[in-house]
This record gives structure tokens, sequence and C-alpha cells, in this order.
């Protein structure tokens, strides 16, 4: 076996070798600002000054290859490591022949021009896991997308058809988890100029998805459940769900709202609150809340001036406390606010919230609160808004005083109170 370099033309070639095995020689032509290698008289490398072909004159990147199914071989020593190349259906596949995994990037899909797999900008590592899919399989790969601090900010888990999002295990279809405070959040935005909202959309249907079917009868429509961990496994600790409540068609939709939540020395919950499809609302417990109830008097000053009581009773106002200004709380509470109107202008006035314990037989003389105002106009309604938070407990008694600058004639009054329901 024997090589013989020669320089000068040999058909196109500036420089060329023959190899007494084959007895064809290879050229080496060196045109302006271009190399081409040619052995046995094909051409396998073009060189330019930016760009290299393989298979190619006209390299239009850095690198270009040219030819049926390109393909790229990675070797380590003699072994056979790696493959990435375009297969016949024009999709970018990844090979690894150690493993045998493989990692098929779609962009045609039975003839459908689609993307498979899409990552633009600067995004995270993607990490193939385990092979689920080939070149012409449609299932998908496992593979998850890492950040700094998250090793599955995303992973999809192909063989069970979930996602999760900071989890390598996903429970459900979608699953968002976090091992930090206020990560652990699903958040839907929207900002447009309309008045349209946010909405996250809960929808049933019998059937499929390509056929649905009508829901029928006590079908639950939407559910959100309140797990709880309690030492051994996640329990459903409350939940709020729609039920179908009859009959349902094109022009009926009835359906009631359960909230359930879960007592003391129980494991699971039960219901606490329903509204029904007439809209009418069933309470389990006791319901506790506010009530505010109205009082209206009225009396005539004449000409007297100094503090007065308001009378509960009749129209005349009283000097001091007495049964006639005075009744009883049904329930712990306070004054929120005394309006009063009088025929002649009252100049400065106070206003005051006045108790007994239960027991008492009048009210003290000394307000829990007061409130001035300068009236000065007749025929004017003023309000006397009171800022304590509780005055009075049930069972008490209680009345309002007023005393006023001047004397102002006939006097109409309306008390506003709050109780607390218990």
């Amino acid at each position: 076996m024997s090589y013989k370099w020669t320089t000068g033309s040999v058909n196109r070639g500036d420089v060329y070798y023959e190899d007494d095995r084959v007895g064809e020689p290879t050229y080496i032509d060196f045109g302006q600002d271009t190399i081409t290698l040619r052995p046995s008289g094909s051409q396998i490398l073009h060189a330019t000054a930016d760009a290299v072909g393989i298979g190619t004159t006209t390299p239009t990147e850095v690198l270009t290859l040219n030819a049926t199914e390109p393909t790229i071989r990675f070797e380590e020593g003699d072994t056979f490591k790696a493959t990435i190349g375009i297969n016949s259906a024009d999709n970018i596949l990844i090979e690894n022949k150690t493993m045998n995994k493989h990692i098929v990037f779609k962009a045609n899909d039975q003839g459908t021009v689609r993307e498979g797999l899409r990552l633009d900008g600067a995004v995270p590592e993607v990490v193939v896991n385990q092979q689920h899919g080939v070149d012409g399989d449609d299932s998908l790969i496992d593979f998850r997308v890492e950040s700094e601090n998250n090793t599955h900010m995303l992973f999809v888990d192909g063989s069970a058809d979930k996602i999760g999002i900071g989890i390598s295990v996903p429970d459900v279809t979608l699953h968002v988890h976090s091992d930090s405070i206020n990560n652990g959040a699903v958040m839907i935005s929207q900002a447009d100029n309309s008045s349209d909202a946010s909405q996250l959309d809960l929808s049933k249907a019998r059937g499929s998805g390509a056929s649905p079917k009508a829901v029928q009868n006590s079908d639950f429509i939407g559910q959100v459940r309140m797990l709880g961990y309690d030492g051994n496994s996640y329990d459903n600790f409350a939940d709020i769900f729609v039920q179908a409540a009859g009959t349902i068609s094109t022009t009926s939709h009835p359906s009631k709202l359960v909230i359930r939540t879960t007592q003391v020395s129980a494991t699971s919950p039960t219901t606490a609150v329903t509204i029904d499809e007439n809209q009418d609302m069933t309470v389990a417990g006791v319901v506790l809340g506010k009530m505010r109830h109205m009082t209206h008097h009225r009396y005539n000053d004449g000409s007297g001036t100094g503090k007065e009581y308001i009378p509960w009773v009749g129209t005349s106002e009283q000097a001091s406390p007495s049964y006639i200004t005075q009744g009883a709380a049904p329930y712990t509470g306070r004054l929120v606010k005394v309006l009063v109107r009088a025929t002649t202008a009252q100049g400065q006035t106070t206003v005051g919230i006045h108790i007994g314990t239960d027991g008492s037989s009048v009210v003290n003389t000394i307000a829990e609160e007061t409130v001035a105002i300068n009236a000065t106009a007749t025929n004017t309604t003023y309000t006397y808004t009171f800022a304590n938070s509780n005055h009075f407990a049930a069972g008490d008694i209680i009345g309002v005083s007023i005393d006023p600058q001047f004397a102002h004639g006939n006097v109409n009054v309306t008390c506003v109170w709050e109780y607390e329901i218990t």
C-alpha cells in the first residue's frame, strides 16, 4: 500500500494523492476563499471563509449537512455513544445508544405540521428521565424543567398523563407543590379594557369530551376540597360543591350549593350550609352575626334646656332617667348612631348612650360615650355617630340623653342599635 501526493492540476484538483488500494485519487481543490475535498471523485467537504458544508458546496450556516436523514454521530474511543439527526418524517431525533433512549421533537406528525416541543428564549434545562415514546409512537416521554433552586420546576409523567410543578410525583393531572410559603399558589390574572374578570371554570358533563351528554339529577357539577395532613394522610377537612337538583334541560338548570366542614372529634366533613334550587338557605348550626335595629322617638321640648332623656313611650322628655326613658337590650351590642331633627335650632348639642346593668332600676346618669355637634339649622337632621365597639350586654337597660344649648321645640329622634346575635 502506498500514497502518492502530487501538486498541480489533475482534472480539477490542485493537490491530490493516489491510494494503490483503490487506484483512484483524492483531490483537494483550493479555490478563491474556498477549500473542497473530493475523495474518489465525489465531493464530501466544502469550506468557505465563514461556513463549512458537508455534502454541499453552498453552506448557509456555520456548519451545513446535506444528506438523506442527516445525522451526527458521537463516539468515545471505539464505543458508539449517541446520534442527533433528522429522520424520514423531518423530525429531530436524539438517540442515546448507551441507554437505548430516544427523544423526538415532532415537527411533522402524519403529514400535519405541528410543534411537539418548543422552548423559546432563555429557558431552564430540560432533562429527559426515561423513554416512553420513540419515532412513530404517539406516547409522550418523561422530562423535567430545572431551575437553579428547583430540580422539578416542571415535571411531565408521560406514563401517567400527569404534570407536576415543584414536584416529581404528581398525584393528579396537574399538581402544584411548594415547600416554601406563598409559592404553592395558583393565580389566574387578566388585564384588558373591558368589564370582564378572571375566572376559574369547573365544568361537568356525562358522555365524553368528544361527545358530551347532559348531567343528571344529583350529579356533582364542581367541587373545591381543602385537604389537611393529620399525621398519617391527607384528608378532606372541608369542601364546597354544587350539585344538580332536578331534571336538567336546555331551559332548566336547577342546582344547589353545599358547604361542608368537619366538627370537633370528627374526621369527615358534614353539611354546614345549603343554598337550594329555590335559593333558600339552611344552616345546620347556630347563626351568629350582627343585627341592626332602629327605634323611633318624638317629644316636645317647649322652652326647656339642659340634659334630657328621650322617652321610649309618650311624648314628654325626662330631666332624669326613669322607666319611660329606657328599654332592655336583647343581645350584647352598641349604639351605632342617633339622628336628631328639631323645629328649632339646638346649638351645641351632646348626645349620650346610658346603660344600667341587668338588675338596675334605671340607667346611669354618666354616659358610656358621648358625641357633640353644633346643630345650627332648623328642620335639619344631624347624625351623631358613636365609635365604641361595645356599649352594653344582653339584659342591660339602655337609654339615650340629649343635652342641647337651646330649647328646640318638636324633636324627632331615630336610634340605630347593633346587636351581636349569639
